[in-house]
């Protein structure tokens, strides 16, 4: 089975989240295509978090697919041990873990980070970043840079911190999020 794993904070889910999914799912035949929250994110820990709560909420309502694995396995969200956790449960599966380029070009500072390509391969979706960045990581990536697969898709300029600095001006975020969510993000995010 080809499982693709698409992570992250979520804080909030937007529509640039709803069409990166339907991009990769387009192009891939995945069996199974599950978003999983953090249930506590490592490299958020500066930043105002929605409640688990919340967002798994929140992602309840625009994917099909949502699963709270790392709530279940508590304490910081590791992508890897939420990798190792899948594998465990569906060993003959083949798994992709999906993230941004901006993540990605971060992933050397994440935690035990060359055994995730133990586990799986990683899917990059553009993200607006500087370039030069790339050489250094195809050095420190060498022997991983085959399992690495750079999606070719629209550059989508929606990220939750834009939506929530928005939100804090009072300013229109409804051309942003879904509009299942709409609603709820506004009132989480003006409360803080």
């Amino acid at each position: 089975m080809k499982i693709c794993i698409f992570g992250g904070s979520f804080n909030p889910p937007h529509l640039g989240h709803v069409l990166i999914s339907m991009f990769v799912k387009e192009q891939f035949a995945f069996e199974r295509f599950v978003i999983i929250p953090s249930y506590i994110p490592p490299h958020k820990e500066n930043e105002k978090i929605a409640t688990f709560e919340k967002r798994f909420e929140w992602l309840n309502r625009i994917f099909e697919d949502v699963s709270d694995i790392e709530r279940r396995l508590g304490g910081k969200s590791y992508t890897l041990k939420t990798l190792r956790y899948i594998k465990d449960e569906t060993p003959d599966s083949k798994l992709y873990l999906l993230i941004g380029e901006d993540s990605f070009h971060n992933l050397p500072t994440w935690y035990e980070y060359e055994k995730i390509f133990d586990l799986s391969d990683i899917i990059v979706y553009p993200r607006f970043c500087e370039k030069n960045y790339m050489n250094d990581l195809k050095i420190t990536l060498k022997k991983y840079w085959q399992r690495i697969i750079f999606l070719d898709t629209p550059l989508i300029q929606i990220s939750s911190t834009l939506i929530r600095e928005r939100v804090k001006e009072g300013k229109d975020v409804s051309h942003m999020l879904p509009a299942s969510i709409l609603e709820d993000v506004i009132n989480t995010y003006t409360e803080r």
